[in-house]
Order: C-alpha cells, then sequence, then structure tokens
C-alpha cells in the first residue's frame, strides 16, 4: 500500500514539474554562447521576449561569461532619476510589460562594452533577477598612482595606457567609443583601496596642467593640494549615462545574488515603484581587477517609491556616491493658471520627464525654505507642459498663502523601508539616506566601515536636489560604526540636518520619532550625532569606543550632541567616556546626561509614535 501511495503521489507530481521545465526560455537555443567573445546582446534580448509573450515564467544561462555591445541592443527614451538626460539609450535586456518572469544567470558573467543600460524593467510586476554579475568592459576613469613630486606638481604612473591621453596641456579619459577631459579627482589610499583619510572632492582638477613625460608617465602642475606618493589618483568626469539596473514603474521586483562590480551610473535605482526586496544584491570590486571605484554614482536609489522596500545582505563598496538613498521629490511652483490650477516645473536637470501625480492622488504643499507644509489637496487632472513642466488641476482652490518657488510633494508614495544585515565601506559621500514618512524605516545590523561622510544621513530640501525627505518613524538598532566621517563630508556619524526657521514660537520640525539605540560607535572623534528641526529623538544603550585610528578631522571642541531646533529629545544610559558634550540651540529636552537641570517631559508622548491622523 506505501509502494502504491508513493508511485501515486510521484505520477502526480510528473506533470506540475513538467510544465515548470517546459515554460523555462534557455537563451543559447536563440544563439546565445558563453565564452565566445561574441555579441550576445540579440540573442538574449530576444530569448526575454520570447518569454514575455508566450508567459514563460523562466529565462536561463548556461553559467559561462557573455558579452554585450549597443550595436543590436533595443533603443529607448528614458527619463532616470539622478541620471544625465540622455535622448537615446541602447537597453541590452529590456523586461516591459513582463508578469511573473524570473531571470536566472546560473552564477554567469555579463560584461558590458562602451555605453549601454544592462537591464530595464519597466510596467511589469513581480520580477526575479538572480545568479549573476555585472561588470563593463573598461571604465570611464583613469586609475594614476602617485610615484613623486613637489610643492609645485606631482607625477602619475597610469598602467592602462589605453585608458587615457595627453592633448592641449590636458589629461582626457580614453574608454570604448568614449573620450572626455578628466574634470574631477579623488585620491585613495593603495592599501585599503578607501579614499585616503582627510581628504575630498577636486572639481577643479581640469584647471589644472598635464605633460607627458613619457609613455604612462605624467607630470600634472597646479593642483589644489598634493598626494603624497603611493597614493591613487581616480580621475573621472561626473557624467552618469546609465545605472546597471532600472526599475521603472514596476512592482513585486526581487534582486537576489547579483553583484555589480562597476557601473556608469547607480548600481540599481528604482523609480515609481513598490514593493521591491533586494537580498544579496552587492556593489562590489571584482576580486584581483586592480581597480578602485565600482559605481560612478549610488549603489542602490530609490526615487519616488511605495510599499515595502527591503534591503539585506549586501556588500556595498567603492562607490563614488553613496550606499543608499531613499526620497521622493519636491516640484516648483512657477504659477497657476486657473483658481485651482497650479503649474510646476522638475527643479533639477537630473529629474526631467518623472511621473509625478497621478488623477486622485493627494498632493501637499510646502514652504520652500522650512519646506513646513501648509495646505493638501486631490489631483483631478494631470496637464504635461514639456519634459520639464507639468499643470495640476485640483479639487479645490489654490491656498492664498501660495508663493512661486513654494515645493509641492506627492503623499501617495511614500515606502516602508528594512535595511538590515548590509556592510558599506570605502565609499564617496555618505553611507546611507533615508526620508520617508510611512509608519516605518528600520535600520539595522549593519557594518559602517571607513567612510567618507556620515554613516546616516537624513536631508531634504525644495531648492538643489529637491528631493523630499523627511523622516518618520525611523529604528537604527544594532548596527556599529567604525570611522566615519573621514573626509569632509559631515559632522557625525549620524546626521539629522533639515532646513528650518529660528524663532520661538516655531512648532513645526521635520523629522520625528527617530530611535538610536543599542549601536556600538568605534570612532576616532568624539561626535556622534548632528540633528536640526527634530521632535521625539531618543539616544539610548549605546556603547561608544574612541581609538586613534587617525587624527581628527573634525574640530577638536566639536560636540558630541549637537542639537538645534529640537524638542523632546532623550539622551540617556550611553557609555560616554566622558560624559558627552552637549550644544543645545533652540530646543527642549526631555533628559541628556550632560545637561543640568530638569525637564518637563509633559506633552513629548505623542512625539515617540506615529502621530494620528497623519498619512501613511
Amino acid at each position: 500500500m506505501r509502494l502504491l501511495t508513493f508511485f501515486l503521489l510521484t505520477f502526480l507530481a510528473l506533470p506540475s514539474v513538467a510544465i515548470v521545465y517546459a515554460q523555462a526560455v534557455d537563451v543559447s537555443t536563440f544563439g546565445a554562447e558563453p565564452d565566445t567573445g561574441k555579441n550576445s546582446t540579440s540573442e538574449v534580448a530576444r530569448a526575454i521576449a520570447f518569454a514575455i509573450k508566450n508567459h514563460r515564467s523562466l529565462v536561463t544561462f548556461p553559467r559561462g561569461r557573455y558579452d554585450f555591445w549597443p550595436e543590436e541592443a533595443v533603443k529607448r527614451r528614458l527619463f532616470i532619476s539622478n541620471h544625465d538626460d540622455v535622448e537615446e539609450r541602447s537597453v541590452v535586456m529590456p523586461i516591459e510589460h513582463a508578469d511573473r518572469l524570473t531571470v536566472d544567470g546560473g552564477g554567469s558573467e555579463f560584461v558590458f562594452h562602451d555605453s549601454v543600460l544592462p537591464i530595464a524593467i519597466a510596467y511589469s510586476k513581480f520580477v526575479d533577477l538572480r545568479h549573476f554579475s555585472i561588470d563593463y568592459q573598461t571604465q570611464r576613469l583613469i586609475q594614476a598612482k602617485v610615484i613623486g613630486g613637489s610643492d609645485a606638481y606631482v607625477d602619475l604612473k597610469i598602467d592602462d595606457k589605453e585608458s587615457y591621453a595627453v592633448k592641449s596641456n590636458h589629461i582626457y579619459i580614453h574608454a570604448e567609443k568614449y573620450e572626455e577631459p578628466a574634470k574631477f579627482s579623488l585620491v585613495f589610499d593603495s592599501l585599503e583601496k578607501g579614499l585616503a583619510a582627510r581628504t575630498g572632492d577636486n572639481w577643479s582638477f581640469f584647471q589644472s596642467s598635464a605633460t607627458l613625460l613619457k609613455p604612462g608617465v605624467i607630470r600634472v602642475m597646479g593642483l589644489e593640494s598634493q598626494p603624497r606618493t603611493g597614493e591613487v589618483l581616480v580621475l573621472w568626469n561626473g557624467n552618469r549615462p546609465n545605472p546597471a539596473i532600472l526599475i521603472d514603474q514596476s512592482a513585486h521586483v526581487s534582486v537576489s545574488a547579483v553583484t555589480v562590480h562597476s557601473a556608469q551610473g547607480m548600481g540599481l535605482i528604482a523609480q515609481k515603484s513598490a514593493e521591491i526586496h533586494l537580498d544579496g544584491f552587492s556593489v562590489a570590486l571584482k576580486p584581483n581587477s586592480g581597480r578602485y571605484v565600482t559605481t560612478i554614482a549610488d549603489a542602490v536609489h530609490f526615487s519616488n517609491c511605495r510599499g515595502q522596500l527591503t534591503v539585506e545582505n549586501g556588500l556595498f563598496e567603492n562607490m563614488l556616491d553613496d550606499g543608499i538613498n531613499v526620497h521622493g521629490s519636491y516640484l516648483r511652483v512657477t504659477g497657476h493658471s486657473t483658481p485651482n490650477t497650479v503649474s510646476l516645473e522638475f527643479g533639477h536637470p537630473q529629474t526631467f520627464g518623472l511621473p509625478f501625480a497621478a488623477i486622485g492622488e493627494t498632493v501637499r504643499f510646502v514652504h520652500r525654505q522650512t519646506l513646513e507644509p501648509y495646505a493638501t489637496a486631490k489631483v483631478v487632472r494631470v496637464s504635461r507642459v514639456d519634459d520639464k513642466h507639468l499643470e495640476l488641476r485640483l479639487d479645490s482652490d489654490l491656498p492664498s498663502s501660495l508663493e512661486p518657488g513654494d515645493g509641492v510633494e506627492n503623499l501617495n508614495w511614500r515606502p516602508r523601508m528594512l535595511y538590515r544585515n548590509n556592510h558599506i565601506r570605502h565609499n564617496r559621500a555618505r553611507g546611507t539616506l533615508f526620508g520617508s514618512e510611512a509608519v516605518s524605516t528600520v535600520i539595522e545590523n549593519n557594518f559602517f566601515d571607513y567612510l567618507s561622510g556620515p554613516a546616516i544621513l537624513f536631508s531634504a530640501d525644495a531648492s538643489s536636489w529637491f528631493e523630499n525627505a523627511p523622516a518618520h518613524n525611523v529604528t537604527i538598532r544594532h548596527n556599529r560604526f567604525l570611522d566615519t566621517n573621514m573626509g569632509p563630508f559631515g559632522p557625525a556619524p549620524i546626521v539629522i540636518d533639515l532646513p528650518f526657521k529660528a524663532k520661538e514660537d516655531s512648532t513645526y520640525f521635520s523629522v520625528r520619532n527617530i530611535r538610536i539605540e543599542n549601536n556600538q560607535f568605534e570612532e576616532f572623534q568624539d561626535s556622534l550625532l548632528y540633528a536640526t528641526s527634530v521632535e521625539g529623538l531618543i539616544f539610548r544603550h549605546n556603547t561608544v569606543v574612541h581609538n586613534q585610528n587617525y587624527p581628527p578631522s573634525l574640530p577638536l571642541d566639536s560636540p558630541v550632541f549637537y542639537l538645534n531646533h529640537a524638542r523632546c529629545i532623550d539622551i540617556t544610559d550611553n557609555s560616554l567616556a566622558d560624559g558627552g558634550r552637549t550644544a543645545i540651540y533652540d530646543s527642549f529636552l526631555i533628559n541628556a546626561e550632560s545637561v543640568k537641570g530638569t525637564f518637563n517631559p509633559t506633552g513629548c508622548g505623542a512625539s515617540f509614535k506615529p502621530l494620528a491622523g497623519e498619512h501613511q
């Protein structure tokens, strides 16, 4: 009887197994061959298109190296947040209008040439990317080792003689079908492969003069500061043509066991999308590659997303910008055409053309200088004027206090964020930026290791990047902070830096309900927290260990805790060797170990939980 039952169960299971394998599309069926060096662009794109059209759920790759060039790529006009506005992009793997598709690389290496966008997911749902790496054959930058110099010049040795040219006393970056002047420079430690301590951006490198002494050796004169012999100078021009992976207007996307070794922009960006899960997604140097840089911009970026965003178990290193940035957008008010129709423009050129609001969604008006909200309304019509401008007709008249230059945000696109078990190290700029007024942002069990700026930054503005990122309901716990703020990018490991108007009767705070608990700080500088425009902040049960790994770059009298326009602050039960110097301005506290006086907690209870009636 048991034997009969076994055979029956096996027989019943066979059809479902057969269906799964029948649904699989192998790219080799379409002519893609690994380890041949030939262009696989057309074959892989056709395999993906076939799977989508015929409702196949799986695309597979025989393991190996696949090369891709732009000549046979799909051409698309795409607007990508925080990237250059490019008239036409070459998309190697377009995943468009897909429903339940897995692309499994089987451990393959995907190597891209020239200017291409490797993977673009658009208007899709339930897409899964897994088990592959992304790299570029050549990078659009130069690595030059300092082999000598004086107060007037430095001599640089460039091993890759195909990566540069010297013309008209300037250094030019050479890559596949690419030549641009080297405009900026960064100094890297050749042993640690991170940015050299106490160094930052040199935005005026192009003003220096270069002379070719012999093949591979260049003398550069007129630098703002002289790097030391043995250090490595990375020269770049700031262009961001393409991310490695784009997720656009899609939902339920997962990326697992995928590594980006290099990219011409960001590692992964999701915009106007929902329910994204990155597990084991990394941006990391390829072992033994000799490279110092991974991505030209952020490792991970979420712009105007909603639902649950999860990033876990990743390594993010050697980016030329942040580890992760989560934000919405402010559009700038330019005027109005009717009493209930507002004219708006995208303020930053790297936001042009992006979708902003749909009929039925709620928008909110904020003052440009303080980001303080003053009115909300529902959208009843959206009229696109051009890539930079649009008009919104609302269900009520515009507020009388509306002024040109004020900001407008969309309240329907605010995500929940979980960021855990990640390791960020050796990058320029900041470790992480989180901005959402949703029910929760949790940052836990991460290792922030040798960063140029703050490990965690909360910031927003309606006048520069126009990034909408006031943060509510944030938990920062069980993280390790080691030697952050190596460069000039911020005043503390954790920074809350929001604009505010300094006046006694100001009751608006951009950031609310922040808990920083049970973390370990191992720092060569005293500063731990810098906070402005925050209501309801707990800094408690944290362990602080001071080291002497590097000389301080911040002023020696910098406060351990800096608070300005803050209310309901609890700084207690931390292990601080000196009790912690605290600088307080325009603030009301519950308790702080290093501040004398009695603090009345009356009225602060609501500051430590989501406020009733808030949109979530």
